[in-house]
């Protein structure tokens, strides 16, 4: 990924070029204000790299062959997240005032100035968290939709009245992000639509790989228990015939849910409904 920060900026627009036009404006200080965020994309271009090198892409990752979670994932997962929190809630906040939740116009102004910034702090305290606590990109999210989508039954389409998009699967050219306002987008249904399949397909791509992986182990160990061997067949299935289907999202197997029950309430409070969506388009297969 060297010499690909540029294209964290490309793409990465605040509504009808708000931030191009500030950066014209404020001269100089512009000029330091753009350098300040090619500085910060440059770092979590070491911190992506560093990732993937130890732990290849989601698709690579597979679940324990036989159906279990151990405890000790769920509080990484959770480590993962409560260092995330302070990128997350000022990339929540900055989306939201930019979603009309108040302030008036001197606070979008302030609010479109930091949304770049925003998003790559979040991104890259992203990746440091899970660096920090051994985890992978494909464990994450899986974790995050067994978690969220299974056990707590939130929904993928929550976000902002925005649509916060990552394109192409960042070769060597980096991945660019797009940032949708309301000019050109439908209404908040049509917004909501459009993200919740985005993320359905994106996930079922890197999921369907992983929980085949799992299959071919449990295969090679000799096929375990037939009940579960039945069950992650149907599964993998299940998800190479229907493109919007989330792992295990209609019937959470119970060695996921026994272990995950515990957590209920410390999960729920970790969720972050206005980011969720950006943190699954973080990594992708495609």
């Amino acid at each position: 990924m060297a010499g690909s920060a540029k294209n964290w900026l490309i793409g990465c627009g605040v509504g009808c070029g708000l931030l191009v036009a500030l950066v014209l404006g404020l001269g100089t200080a512009g000029f330091f204000g753009v350098r300040h965020v090619m500085d910060r994309a440059e770092r979590l271009e070491a911190a992506s790299d560093s990732l993937a090198t130890l732990h290849g892409s989601p698709g690579a990752w597979a679940p324990p062959a036989d159906g279990t979670l151990a405890a000790s994932r769920v509080e990484a997962f959770l480590e993962a997240r409560r260092q995330m929190a302070p990128a997350r809630e000022r990339a929540s906040r900055t989306f939201a005032t930019l979603d009309g939740g108040g302030g008036g116009v001197t606070a979008k102004v302030g609010a479109g100035v930091s949304l770049v910034p925003h998003i790559l702090s979040l991104i890259e305290a992203r990746d440091r968290a899970l660096l920090a606590v051994g985890m992978g990109p494909g464990e994450y999210r899986f974790l995050y939709t067994v978690a969220y989508f299974g056990l707590l039954g939130k929904d993928p389409a929550d976000g902002p009245g925005f649509m916060v998009s990552g394109n192409g699967a960042g070769d060597g050219d980096g991945r660019q992000w797009t940032v949708g306002t309301r000019h050109g987008e439908q209404d908040d249904g049509d917004v909501r639509r459009r993200r919740g399949e985005a993320v359905r397909e994106s996930l079922n791509r890197t999921q369907a790989a992983n929980l085949r992986r799992q299959l071919e182990q449990l295969e090679a160990a000799g096929g375990g228990d037939p009940a579960w061997r039945q069950a992650l067949t149907a599964e993998v299935a299940a998800l190479s015939s229907d493109p919007q289907r989330l792992a295990w999202e209609q019937d959470l197997p119970a060695r996921l849910r026994d272990t995950l029950e515990p957590f209920r309430d410390r999960l729920e409070q970790a969720y972050d409904p206005t980011t969720g969506a950006m943190e699954l388009e973080m990594d992708r297969d495609d």
